[in-house]
Formats: structure tokens, C-alpha cells, sequence
């Protein structure tokens, strides 16, 4: 059995790291490496991972100051000796068959990376991740991956995130690939989009959900602020770019629609705010792909009409 570096990104996540640490070491896949970077937890999540350590030889346990989640991960990286690569975030817990079905499906392929499906998880709630199209049990080329991440709406399964897939660590290594440390959200759109624009990168994903992704109303995600806004229209527009520089205009054109719809949002948001220069901010990035979100919408024209009101 060859090795699964599993990265697990921890700040302040006392009350959900024990669940999340004990569904990995639970895997029916055991040769694990687990790496615990505590990214300057401010509540005893270090003390945890630090005992978890003591307790299991696969673990490791790391510290240091708070630089966000993609300095957390790169840390992870650094540290990885397996032959693949996961990646689980500390509030979050995965199915006890997670990395032997992922390994599985990418090995028997011999593919590059293999993804499953995900749950939306709540205290009261566990809903699975479905688009409006079905992504089959089948090989997947460069352009499909591409076509599935940019398009979420309908396929939602595979979706934008590290955490509910297996990736081939050589991949990582040899293109030198790492998480943008300045984005303080989508800094995993942008490495996922880095590591299936790789030289022949191909795929496979899994129709089972095996992550469960805890929603949390204090989440980084959930936060608001101009800055993780721009951030995320950054980390879009940086996609777009590397995408188009592929080859691959035409997949590049539907995330251009995401962006411009993302920021009549955010347009919409600031002037309920009454926040005039959030507002003109935003505006300007609406019309940096205007052109294109009117040409993928022209079968909505309730749509091109709400964007030009706007």
C-alpha cells in the first residue's frame, strides 16, 4: 500500500478536531501519514493535536503562527512524504472507506487525481452535493475537470474545494505547485485549476459522498469583509487567465460568467449598504466580462436585464 499524506489545516477548531482527527486515523486505508498544522490556534486545538500525536505513530503534529489556510497547507506540503496526497479540513470528518475507495479508483485508472462526492452538514442537517447534470463513474479528461470545476451549478459533485479528492503528490512536486498564500478564500479553485492544467492531467470521480463538509456560521468562508470579496474575484480572474493561456478559452468563457455574476452580487450587496465606493469597486469588475456574461445569458434576458440595471 503506498503512502497517503493527509494535510489537516487546524485554527481554532477545539470543539470539531477530535471528530475530524478520528475519522482519518478510522480509515480502512492505514498507511497514513497524518500532518496536524496548527496554524496559531488561539484555543487548546494545539494541545489537542499534540496529544494525538503521542497516541499514533502516524501522526505529526506542527506549529505555527497564523498566516491563513493556504500558508497552513503549504506548510503541510513541505512536510508530506506520501505518494499521494489528501487534504481534510480540522471541522470537518470523512467516511471510514474515504482513501481506500479514492485510492482504488485512482490507481486502477492510473489517473492523476479521483474525486468523490460531499455532504452539506449542519447540527440539524445532512444534505449531499448534487448539480443539475450527473458526473459518472468514468475517466476524466483535462477538459472535463476543467468544464466541471468552472461550471458548479450543474456539477456540483466535483466542485472547488481540495478536500473531497486524491491527488498524485508527484504532480504537485515536480510543478513546484503551491496554495496561494494571499488569497484569504479560493485559494483552492486557484491550486486545483494549477494542478489539472498540468501536462496530460487526467481524472476520475466517484458518485458516493464520502467527505462531510461542516457548515459553521462563523466560518472564514461565511465572513464578510471587501477584502476576502476582492480576493475571491482575484482568485477567479487568475484562473481565468492560466486557463486561457492553456488553450482553453472556450472553458475559461464560462468562468468569466461566474465572475461577473459573482460581482453584481457584491454590486447589489454594497448598495443595500449604501456603500458607495464598495459599490463602484464592484462595478468595475462587472464590466471587465460584461460582454461575456450577456452572450452566456442569451437565453435569459430577465438576466442581462438585472445586470444592466445594475
Amino acid at each position: 500500500m503506498d503512502k497517503i499524506s493527509v494535510i489537516i489545516t487546524v485554527y481554532n477548531a477545539e470543539p470539531y478536531i477530535k471528530k475530524c482527527i478520528e475519522s482519518v486515523i478510522g480509515q480502512t486505508y492505514s498507511n497514513l501519514e497524518v500532518l496536524l498544522i496548527n496554524d496559531g490556534s488561539t484555543d487548546n486545538s494545539g494541545i489537542i493535536c499534540d496529544e494525538y500525536a503521542k497516541k499514533d505513530c502516524r501522526i505529526k503534529s506542527f506549529h505555527k503562527a497564523n498566516r491563513g489556510v493556504g500558508s497552513a497547507r503549504n506548510a503541510g506540503l513541505e512536510q508530506a512524504t506520501g505518494a499521494y496526497l489528501g487534504f481534510v479540513d480540522a471541522d470537518d470528518w470523512i467516511e471510514p472507506d474515504m482513501y481506500e475507495v479514492l485510492f482504488n479508483a485512482l490507481s486502477s485508472h492510473e489517473v492523476h487525481l479521483s474525486a468523490a462526492r460531499f455532504t452539506r452538514d449542519t447540527d440539524y442537517s445532512s444534505v449531499v452535493e448534487a448539480g443539475r447534470k450527473k458526473i459518472s463513474n468514468q475517466m476524466l479528461t483535462q477538459r472535463q475537470m476543467l468544464l466541471y470545476l468552472f461550471r458548479l451549478n450543474e456539477y456540483a459533485g466535483f466542485y472547488s474545494a481540495v478536500w473531497n479528492k486524491l491527488y498524485r503528490a508527484e504532480i504537485v512536486k515536480d510543478n513546484h505547485l503551491l496554495f496561494d498564500e494571499q488569497l484569504k478564500i479560493s485559494e483552492d479553485l486557484k491550486f486545483l485549476t494549477e494542478f489539472i492544467l498540468t501536462a496530460n492531467c487526467s481524472g476520475i470521480f466517484v458518485d458516493k459522498p464520502l467527505y462531510h463538509y461542516r457548515q459553521r456560521d462563523d466560518s472564514l468562508i461565511r465572513a464578510k469583509s471587501v477584502e476576502k470579496e476582492t480576493d475571491y474575484l482575484r482568485s477567479l480572474k487568475e484562473t481565468i487567465y492560466l486557463t486561457e493561456k492553456k488553450g482553453f478559452p472556450d472553458i475559461a468563457f464560462w468562468q468569466k460568467r461566474v465572475h461577473c455574476y459573482s460581482a453584481s452580487q457584491l454590486a447589489e450587496s454594497a448598495l443595500r449598504e449604501e456603500n458607495h465606493v464598495r459599490f463602484e469597486l464592484m462595478r468595475k469588475e462587472m464590466l471587465i466580462y460584461l460582454a461575456d456574461y450577456i452572450e452566456s445569458n442569451a437565453m435569459f434576458p430577465e438576466r442581462i436585464d438585472r445586470i444592466n440595471r445594475i
